[in-house]
């Protein structure tokens, strides 16, 4: 009986609390240019109330080597320069926060982002 008792998870589905529940609200791809580019995303979303507040973002390229550099504190990354943070192509980045100051350029290659967005 005592072990269970630690087994068992806490999660609930209000949004008081940290769960493992996501309300999915949209899909979209992003190809990336030389240009610093924002995730642009409706909110909030027709008539539901509901704010985008979690993605799950993959990139994809032709090769290996195709990434795209990210900032998230509302100032552009830069190409010249290689400042910000590197997703590869075939990795993953799921973030939580204000989507909104997310900016994303060319690393190397063509990379393509694929977002899917949740309350």
């Amino acid at each position: 009986m005592r072990l269970l008792k630690y087994l068992t998870l806490g999660a609930t589905r209000d949004g008081s609390t940290v769960s493992a529940y996501r309300r999915p609200l949209g899909y979209f791809q992003l190809t990336l240019t030389s240009s610093a580019l924002k995730l642009t995303l409706p909110t909030p979303i027709a008539n539901s109330g509901l704010y985008p507040g979690y993605a799950i973002i993959q990139c994809a390229g032709a090769a290996a080597t195709d990434f795209g550099l990210w900032r998230d504190d509302g100032t552009a990354p830069v190409l010249s320069g290689n400042v910000g943070m590197r997703l590869f192509s075939g990795q993953e980045l799921d973030y939580s926060g204000d989507l909104t100051m997310i900016q994303w350029i060319i690393g190397a290659g063509s990379p393509v982002l694929n977002v899917s967005f949740y309350a």
